[in-house]
């Protein structure tokens, strides 16, 4: 639904993604399959009953579950995403709600898989885990999956992709930037899991898929990333120059190459 005159103003953190759905979507990588049956083996389950993607965005964490569950629900707070992936259908099975992963006005107890695909690392781990609690049924399961920026492709992409973000990272506290952005360490989520007391067993696994891709998906991908993309507007010189260097390496090797993507998975057992 869209935000009234009378609703609180969204943190920063999802204003970021204001303006970036299409090139979002078109660029990032959908749940793959392996996860899939990786998350309903732990669950326990040949088809979940309800699963429920917390940070939904464009639907690429949610639509993958179509035919593979009799419920989904994409939970996502930044307007353009969800009506994006609105758009995008999928199945009668598949739904969008307004919501965080802290809040998500779900009933309790009737999850059989809870999911935060690329989105944990902005939500208040404390407060998610706890609404992650509520919403699973006792042995359900929750996921917390990302995927490694870049894919491997070859030695000379990676190197250029890593001095693109760490000037992205520079020139954003340089131009004061940073205020109000919240970012937390995918590393740590088994950590934070297991901290949390609120589940039985937390495991961190790797999962790997292979893809073709282009050049042009490359640069695409680096510039749906939102410190990129901001930046760019703003004209700014440094991140323009790395991304025309990660340009250059990817027209030499982007083509030559399968893309490998590692997708890490963070389980957790209610």
């Amino acid at each position: 639904m869209p935000v009234s005159a009378s609703d609180p103003p969204l943190p920063p953190d999802v204003r970021q993604w204001d303006g970036l759905a299409l090139r979002y979507d078109s660029s990032r990588p959908p749940l793959p399959d392996a996860c899939i049956e990786l998350v309903c083996d732990a669950a326990g389950v040949r088809s979940p009953s309800l699963v429920v993607d917390l940070g939904s965005g464009t639907g690429l964490s949610s639509r993958p579950w179509v035919g593979r569950a009799d419920r989904i629900v994409g939970v996502e707070p930044n307007d353009e995403l969800r009506a994006l992936a609105e758009a995008r259908g999928g199945g009668h099975e598949l739904s969008y709600a307004s919501g965080d992963g802290a809040a998500t006005g779900l009933p309790a107890g009737e999850a059989d898989v809870v999911t935060a695909v690329q989105s944990l690392h902005w939500m208040d781990p404390e407060a998610t885990f706890a609404e992650v609690d509520r919403l699973l049924r006792p042995g359900g399961v929750f996921a917390a999956v990302d995927c490694d920026y870049p894919p491997f492709v070859d030695w000379e992409i990676g190197r250029a992709w890593e001095r693109l973000a760490r000037t992205a990272r520079r020139r954003l506290g340089q131009r004061r930037l940073l205020r109000g952005r919240r970012r937390l360490d995918p590393s740590q989520h088994a950590a934070r899991l297991s901290a949390s007391r609120r589940f039985r067993g937390v495991a961190d696994l790797a999962l790997h898929e292979r893809r073709a891709g282009s050049a042009a998906e490359l640069v695409a991908l680096a510039t749906s990333q939102s410190a990129v993309a901001r930046l760019l507007e703003l004209g700014d010189e440094p991140v323009a120059a790395g991304l025309a260097e990660l340009e250059r390496a990817a027209l030499a090797g982007a083509a030559a190459h399968a893309w490998s993507w590692i997708f890490r998975v963070r389980l957790a057992l209610k």
